[in-house]
């Protein structure tokens, strides 16, 4: 299940992002290669994610650490 496949749960995040100097930022959806998808592919994964961050981390950095390290094409 994805439960087994999670670093840290919600709860877990939110006290970590209470440390100084700990925020958390996007890394998409589904860790999709985003070099591999097309710009409306690439752009729903980092919207999802976006959403679910500032819905749950209102502070989130507007930053993105690409999966794979490869950024689309465009």
């Amino acid at each position: 299940t994805t439960e087994r496949l999670r670093i840290a749960t919600e709860a877990e995040l939110l006290a970590a992002c209470g440390q100084r100097g700990v925020t958390v930022g996007n890394h998409t959806m589904h860790h999709a290669n985003l070099g591999a998808l097309s710009t409306a592919e690439a752009a729903a994964e980092l919207t999802e994610a976006g959403e679910w961050l500032r819905a749950r981390f209102p502070a989130a950095a507007p930053v993105v650490a690409y999966p794979y390290g490869i950024a689309p094409r465009d």
